[in-house]
């Protein structure tokens, strides 16, 4: 009976027990008969432990050859080879025991007390009954329900790590020693893309990098899935993973023809062996921390040795000059011609707008615009650039240059998420074209260009706005006319007398009517032009001189001394005032950092993503292309009734009376709506300043952007816009309230 105990409990199908498995047949035959309750007590352990150790090894043999997970095959044999092994050592420890006679378990006349094998084997029930608990968490999920609810590594790595603490040192050194197994496995399959930038051909489900489906540009070929990090993979080690794997692949695609890589020995061979030593430092179980900063060095040295070869700074700061003068509307000269081009485009196409009702004046809805159009309206501002430019600015010519290859003016791609796009009437965007295989892609995302896209459209708008709104002091007739007399001999007969009585007249009537709109006019002006000054000649401007100032001295941030540097970056010149250390430390990924925060920032601090206030102010530049075409449209109406009145000129197909009623009841339905919505503006503005701007600008400093060395400029307040803006509103209500009249000044 003893001899069948030991062998049931190595995992032997013994005949002892009852198959029945009855509460009271524990033991086959009448073999129940002659043992006490103590003793059936003791015997149920042996049979439990008995019968888990059978369920233990079969399904741990059964995953360890079938489970689509790497990890958990891995931790599967791990059970079945080492931790059940040594159970059954122990058995045979015990058995070797008794057949040499161990005082310890052989007791007087050769009889073995069974509660010697039973206190012996104790402690190794709870262990088989945790290896049971595992082996279910493992099995359960991937024999039952969809594909989808599989267990998977990152899953089973996850709860070894819950599983260290449940209070019993022998539970937490099985699960330390799974634990080490499951990440040893993971940082084998992840060494294939830290070493090689290659997916491994085993645990590839298991691993969070995978192929993108859809790549637009170098940089985002892979991407990270979230779902599958393990817990001591932290967001940025992730981060660190998906880069250095990419940067390998860059180098490799880029770099076979790069001598000065062999040279400096940033080669993919010499890469290897620094990568492979950093990753064997490492110490089991993986802790998050020291496992991201093993990340950081070894990007750190692909960074600054092999990728400042492969993308030259010079490369960099040429892209970033494109970006400040045309992308961010440094250059005024390309701002104005191209919004002047896209005018005259308009115009051409609005040649019938008299025939259209007047609720409808201004309104581009039913315009389209083809993209050859856009594309002959890009070159021509060019070609204006190009006749304006001297021999004192020739020395930009590679930017300018660059300009015209990277630069393309289309419609913006169904679906594309633009918030304010006035230039044409179609949604336009000026956008950065970099080619999928440029080396480009490594510094600048395809996030970062669609964010430059719906920044640069933006301003635009306001600055089409802008233009709009002076072109209206041209209208010198609407403004002020004083009507002279017809010259001699007329000017002195009665009739010559009551003619300029008449058109005198006339004309105060007009200059009464028309007060209030130049009124509105010059109002709705200051509010667009102080909001243009504030969001290019603030944000913008202290922005970029900020992050400028970063990128050539290696120095910027917050308290930092803000030197204005020119405004674009030299892309031929280097400082000889920086420090060879933090020259070492401009290389591509460093730079798209500080970039990124750059761009993150400057996005926030322009408001483009608050709805409310872009909704307003879309509905503002609305009604001012409504209300400048009323103005334009009443200046034909009064030019045609002067022909009818003064020169008998009449019109048969037209009621120039009837439409110049029409169109100022328009005009005066118009201004009531300009003056709202400048109201619901200012509103706005005033609730982000006391809710949302501190917020979102503060919550930018979450970001560990002290890695870089750059933090970037933030508003602190927009007391001086908002100040300026009530002040107006007092001024012109006082002014309305009184009736009063408008300077022509």
């Amino acid at each position: 009976m003893l001899a069948e105990i030991l062998l049931s409990l190595s995992g032997y199908q013994s005949e002892i027990w009852q198959k029945s498995g009855g509460k009271t047949a524990l033991l086959n035959g009448h073999q129940h008969d002659y043992v006490s309750e103590p003793e059936r007590a003791m015997l149920e352990v042996l049979k439990h432990m008995s019968s888990l150790h059978i369920h233990v090894r079969d399904a741990a043999a059964r995953l360890a050859a079938a489970h689509p997970s790497v990890i958990c095959r891995a931790v599967c044999s791990a059970i079945g080879q080492v931790h059940l092994a040594s159970y059954r050592e122990n058995v045979l420890e015990i058995e070797g025991a008794i057949l040499s006679n161990d005082t310890a378990y052989v007791g007087a006349y050769g009889i073995v007390p069974l509660s010697a094998i039973v206190s012996n084997m104790q402690p190794w029930r709870r262990r088989l009954e945790w290896l049971s608990t595992a082996i279910h968490f493992i099995d359960c999920s991937s024999s039952k329900g969809p594909p989808s609810s599989e267990c998977t590594g990152r899953d089973l790595l996850e709860w070894l790590g819950r599983e260290i603490h449940t209070g019993y040192s022998d539970i937490e050194d099985i699960v330390t020693q799974l634990l080490v197994t499951g990440q040893k496995c993971w940082l084998q399959i992840a060494a294939s893309w830290l070493l090689y930038g290659k997916h491994s051909s085993l645990g590839a489900k298991d691993f969070f990098v995978c192929r993108n489906n859809n790549p637009s540009s170098l940089a985002d070929q892979f991407v990270v899935e979230s779902s599958r990090i393990p817990f001591f993979v932290s967001k940025t080690a992730s981060e660190y993973i998906l880069v250095i794997g990419t940067a390998l692949i860059h180098i490799q695609s880029y770099g076979n023809g790069l001598q000065s890589l062999d040279i400096s020995g940033a080669h993919p061979g010499s890469l290897l062996a620094s990568t492979l030593a950093a990753l064997e430092s490492l110490t089991f179980p993986l802790n998050q921390q020291l496992f991201e900063a093993c990340l950081a060095g070894i990007d750190e040295s692909i960074s600054q040795d092999a990728l400042s070869q492969l993308l030259p700074f010079k490369d960099i700061a040429l892209l970033l000059s494109v970006v400040n003068r045309f992308m961010l509307v440094a250059d005024g000269e390309f701002a104005m011609s191209l919004i002047d081009h896209a005018t005259e485009r308009v115009t051409e196409q609005q040649s019938s707008e008299l025939s259209r009702p007047v609720k409808k004046s201004g309104q581009l809805d039913h315009l389209t615009i083809a993209d050859s159009d856009l594309g002959s309206l890009l070159t021509k501002t060019w070609d204006e650039l190009a006749a304006l430019r001297t021999a004192a600015n020739m020395e930009d010519d590679v930017v300018f240059e660059a300009a015209r290859k990277m630069l393309v003016l289309q419609t913006a791609a169904v679906g594309a998420t633009v918030p304010l796009s006035t230039l044409m009437p179609t949604t336009t965007i000026l956008s950065l074209y970099i080619p999928p295989d440029s080396k480009l892609g490594l510094f600048l995302t395809p996030k970062d260009m669609r964010t430059y896209a719906t920044i640069n459209a933006y301003l635009l708008s306001i600055r089409r706005a802008d233009m709009q709104l002076a072109s209206l002091w041209k209208l010198t007739s609407h403004r002020r006319c004083h009507p002279t007399p017809l010259g001699p001999p007329r000017s002195a007969t009665p009739l010559g007398q009551r003619h300029l009585r008449a058109r005198r007249a006339r004309e105060s009537t007009r200059t009464r009517v028309m007060r209030k709109h130049w009124a509105a006019m010059s109002k709705t002006h200051f509010v667009i032009g102080e909001i243009n000054g504030y969001l290019h000649g603030e944000i913008v401007r202290q922005s970029w001189d900020m992050f400028n100032e970063w990128l050539w001295t290696g120095q910027g941030g917050v308290g930092a001394k803000k030197e204005s540097h020119s405004a674009s970056v030299s892309p031929g010149k280097t400082n000889p005032s920086l420090p060879e250390c933090e020259r070492s430390r401009r290389d591509p990924r460093t730079l798209a950092q500080g970039h990124h925060a750059f761009l993150e920032a400057m996005h926030a601090a322009l408001l483009v993503g608050d709805d409310a206030f872009i909704s307003s102010l879309k509905t503002l530049l609305t009604l001012i292309d409504h209300y400048v075409a009323l103005f334009a449209r009443l200046q034909s109406v009064w030019e045609g009734l002067d022909l009818e009145e003064d020169d008998g000129v009449v019109d048969a197909f037209s009621n120039l009376a009837k439409d110049e009623k029409d169109v100022l009841s328009e005009m005066a339905r118009s201004r009531i709506r300009v003056e709202e919505r400048i109201a619901s503006l200012v509103h706005r503005l005033k609730s982000i300043e006391k809710d949302v701007l501190l917020d979102m600008i503060e919550g930018l400093g979450s970001v560990d952007l002290e890695r870089q060395g750059f933090r970037p400029w933030m508003p602190r307040t927009m007391n001086h816009l908002i100040m300026k803006l009530d002040f107006l509103n007092g001024m012109i209500d006082q002014q309305d309230g009184r009736d009063g009249t408008i300077s022509d000044d």
